[in-house]
């Protein structure tokens, strides 16, 4: 059953001297339910506007987005996004913070059990009324992972939330998120730079890059889970991955000279 289909979809953004670039041509992809997808590709090859896009955040200028069949037109709850940034409240405890989202969408029924609840599967238990400038930053996004969460969305779209904390807090990360989308049924998208980290959680890898950006490959990972980079498979994927792309700079021409114009 597919989750999310992206068809003929295109972006573009109105630049200085009004001239247009094409960030995304052409992108047509299905996501099926409670599949984990990684999007990687270099920095300007599109995959942000890509989530915000699914996200509800941008409008296409062509194509269509749809989510269980339905057009997506604007944010929803059943949406969730996580940012680089955790973006708490900074007036809003741990607790507060987690249940921001629920009490303004007048969720309130057992909120009190569900947070403590996340909290403790967050493994944060002792902090819930603690303010975030006493968090360090691998902790702040397992706030933000459990506000995003708490609400029980059916898809959780990442960009790069996890790229601001150190190596060993990023595993613990990585582990937990895999545990909740297990647990919790979600489908999830990750746009991430790090071709490991992909290989390690996600069912599918898209890549993308080109300018306009593009789908380059679609690779299934099939390996067992928990997975491990000394794993020879998925040391060959990575290869297999690296010697496909091709970088933004290889394709910039042809639309420069589209734009002179």
């Amino acid at each position: 059953m597919n989750k999310i289909c992206i068809e003929n979809l295109t972006q573009r953004f109105v630049m200085p001297r009004k001239k247009e670039l094409t960030a995304l041509h052409n992108i047509n992809l299905t996501i099926k339910k409670n599949e984990f997808i990684a999007i990687i590709g270099e920095s300007g090859c599109g995959k942000s506007t890509l989530l915000n896009i699914i996200g509800g955040l941008l409008k296409p200028v062509s194509g269509t987005v749809s989510v269980n069949g339905l057009p997506v037109t604007g944010p929803h709850h059943s949406r969730m996004m996580m940012f680089q940034q955790p973006c708490l409240l900074p007036w809003l405890t741990v607790e507060e913070n987690i249940a921001f989202g629920c009490k303004l969408r007048k969720e309130t029924e057992g909120l009190s059990d569900k947070v403590a609840d996340f909290i403790k599967t967050i493994g944060l238990e002792g902090f819930g009324n603690v303010y975030p400038n006493a968090l360090s930053a691998g902790m702040l996004q397992r706030v933000a992972l459990a506000r995003s969460l708490i609400g029980h969305p059916e898809i959780l779209l990442m960009d790069e939330a996890f790229s601001d904390v150190d190596f060993f807090t990023r595993i613990r990360l990585l582990e937990l998120l895999s545990h909740l989308w297990k647990k919790l049924d979600l489908t999830i998208l990750l746009v991430t730079h790090d071709i490991d980290e992909a290989l390690l959680l996600a069912e599918r890898i898209i890549l993308v890059g080109g300018r306009p950006g593009g789908i380059q490959g679609i690779f299934p990972i099939t390996e067992p889970f928990p997975r491990d980079m000394g794993n020879p498979v998925l040391y060959a994927q990575k290869k297999e991955i690296l010697n496909r792309f091709k970088p933004v700079t290889a394709t910039a021409s042809s639309q420069d000279r589209e734009e002179k114009k």
